[in-house]
């Protein structure tokens, strides 16, 4: 029964960094929002990430750009916290190391048009784009 428990809550931890994206730099995992994700017209879009080296070789932007509707790329945040003594940081201990996840919430306006999007984060420190699709739907 213990064995059985222990491989169910591996299974789980494992099937939530699998949901996690590395910007190809190495210095920033996403964990929303969610690759291929739906989500609703007034609700929020979550933006959830861990600086994974020294803050100060990040510096992040994240945009939202529409892929088959007619919405343009727009900047949600622009040098978005990656701070270890930020108010938004929260530590998680993985072994030895420590990250810090920060996590902001865009309101997605009402009057966006539902439609295939891009969410792109952005590393303006190393040029590096990580772009993931998501869907907005009416609420």
């Amino acid at each position: 029964m213990k064995f059985s428990i222990t491989l169910v809550i591996t299974a789980l931890f494992s099937a939530v960094s699998a949901a996690e994206v590395t910007m190809t730099d190495g210095q920033v995992r996403i964990s929303s929002p969610i690759s291929g994700g739906v989500y609703n017209q007034g609700k929020t879009l979550p933006f959830t990430y861990k600086t994974i080296v020294e803050p100060l070789n990040v510096a992040l932007n994240m945009y939202l750009r529409g892929t088959d509707c007619n919405y343009p790329e727009t900047i949600l945040f622009a040098n978005a916290d990656v701070f270890l003594d930020s108010p938004n940081a929260t530590p998680i201990h993985a072994g030895p190391k420590t990250y810090y996840e920060h996590s902001l919430n865009y309101i997605i306006p009402s009057s966006l048009p539902t439609g295939n999007y891009a969410v792109t984060y952005q590393n303006t420190n190393t040029g590096v784009n990580t772009t993931i699709p998501i869907y907005i739907q009416p609420s």
